[in-house]
């Protein structure tokens, strides 16, 4: 859990910790040199309730970025599996056990991930946010459109982390890492499952680190010069899939276009939207020093 500034929140996102049906858990909170907003007190208490496990708060000296405060839980991290919790989010009862379900039906999987629900600042579910059936059917070129997987929402085989380096420390990746990190882990073959449940909650607020638009277009732009032929390959796979898709059906053209949103679940003109947009992105920043891994 990394914390900077979310001390209003946390004490809910610690509670649905203790709240989960699957009990053999522990929490690192990782304080990345935030302000004194209850954060420590929160993480200190929780550990007092619960002496049977293990409750660790880590204070970095300075502010080094949430990629830092992720990677410095994964290394004092003692299980086999890591489940990213944001202190402004909070888990559902089963979450964590409907997650550690997947892995043992398929052993070789390294990645589960869910839907997640989101809410405002009154509490009230704004939508359902994550994989639907047009990522999952695509992946992961579906990846290449936009960022479904939500890390609180995620659990992942703690072995396969440092084959990537866990998250890129960069400034300017900061708040895109998570995508950075799905990318990385696609492009080793590692298996993503996707969840159709909803038993994550992810909270939407004006404090959140992605609320300003402006900066992350910058660091999206920062993400896709760094991996310019993942996003390049698979945009240009989509564009080409979508149109044999239209070329071939039998009916008008109006039906086609209906048909095929159908068939992708719905995002079809989004899709194209979004491959637009980042084509003209790519465009922009082929010939900079951005390098892909």
């Amino acid at each position: 859990m990394p914390c900077f500034g979310m001390g209003r929140y946390i004490e809910q996102a610690l509670k649905s910790v203790d709240g989960q049906s699957f009990r053999n858990w522990e929490v690192i909170a990782v304080d990345d040199c935030g302000p004194n907003d209850g954060t420590d007190a929160a993480v200190a208490a929780f550990a007092g309730r619960y002496p049977n496990n293990r409750i660790d708060l880590i204070r970095h000296d300075q502010n080094r970025g949430v990629s830092a405060a992720r990677n410095t839980a994964i290394a004092a991290a003692r299980g086999e599996f890591i489940a990213f919790l944001d202190p402004d989010d909070y888990w559902l009862p089963r979450h964590l056990e409907n997650s550690l379900a997947e892995f043992r039906k398929q052993p070789e999987t390294s990645v589960v991930s869910s839907m997640v629900r989101m809410i405002d600042e009154e509490k009230k579910t704004v939508e359902e946010y994550g994989p639907v059936e047009f990522d999952r059917n695509w992946f992961p070129a579906s990846l290449a459109m936009r960022n479904f997987i939500q890390p609180s929402a995620t659990v992942v085989r703690r072995e396969i982390l440092a084959t990537v380096s866990g998250f890129d420390t960069t400034p300017q990746m900061q708040h895109v890492e998570d995508w950075d990190l799905w990318i990385k882990l696609a492009g080793q073959q590692f298996l993503f499952i996707f969840r159709p449940e909803a038993d994550c909650v992810y909270r939407k607020h004006a404090g959140a680190a992605t609320s300003n638009t402006t900066t992350m277009n910058d660091r999206i732009s920062f993400l896709m010069s760094k991996h310019l032929s993942f996003f390049n390959n698979h945009m240009s796979s989509l564009i080409h899939e979508l149109a044999c898709r239209a070329e071939y059906s039998e009916f008008d053209t109006a039906t086609k276009l209906a048909l095929l949103n159908d068939k992708v679940d719905g995002p079809l003109m989004k899709a194209i939207r979004f491959i637009d947009r980042g084509l003209g992105r790519i465009g922009s920043i082929f010939g900079s020093s951005g390098k892909d891994e």
